[in-house]
């Protein structure tokens, strides 16, 4: 059987309830729930995970692949960069994190949309990754806007399986797809 394909999509720390906090009680349940989504997609046959690199759930659900590869050694997390400067502004703790996962990961597991910044670079790298996928974890709040939004919704029309983690209340969603 060939391995199965999961990509990510979630908001930046602003759409977050707990924002910049990660030690915040809300987020490390929202990062215990997605280590066993993880588990359970890997009992499922998913080995790829798909992640765009983004600051607030992009980079969790990075570092909670890593984790699960640590268990299981045969999964892959690949990054959609979707231009260079991408950590552009960003907090320089967020910029360590972001070289010091795509380091880990190497360059052979990156993928960079364009080489210069446009409107739609991110839409695109959004875009690239449900293409290649059968499965989404969203880390949704609900908002009718924005990349997650979506991303989410591209999804779901491709007929992605989805899976919709609300952060306030924690909560998850199972929406079958139709691949």
């Amino acid at each position: 059987m060939e391995p199965l394909t999961c990509c990510f999509t979630g908001h930046r720390p602003q759409g977050l309830p707990w924002g910049e906090d990660e030690t915040d009680s809300r987020c490390l349940n929202l990062m215990a729930v997605l280590a066993q989504e993880l588990e359970d997609a890997w009992k499922e046959g998913y080995r790829n995970f798909w992640c765009g690199m983004a600051r607030g759930g992009d980079l969790l659900f990075a570092e909670a692949v890593l984790a699960c590869q640590m268990v299981h050694p045969e999964v892959q997390l690949w990054a959609a960069i979707p231009c260079p400067n991408q950590i552009k502004d960003w907090p320089r703790k967020d910029i360590d994190r972001y070289w010091t996962i795509l380091k880990y990961i190497g360059g052979h597991h990156c993928k960079l949309i364009s080489s210069y910044w446009t409107r739609d670079c991110m839409l695109r790298r959004n875009d690239f990754m449900v293409e290649r996928s059968q499965r989404i974890i969203a880390l949704y709040n609900g908002a009718r806007r924005g990349g997650t939004f979506y991303t989410l919704n591209k999804a779901q029309r491709r007929g992605l399986e989805s899976i919709i983690i609300t952060p306030e209340p924690l909560r998850v969603v199972r929406r079958p797809g139709r691949l």
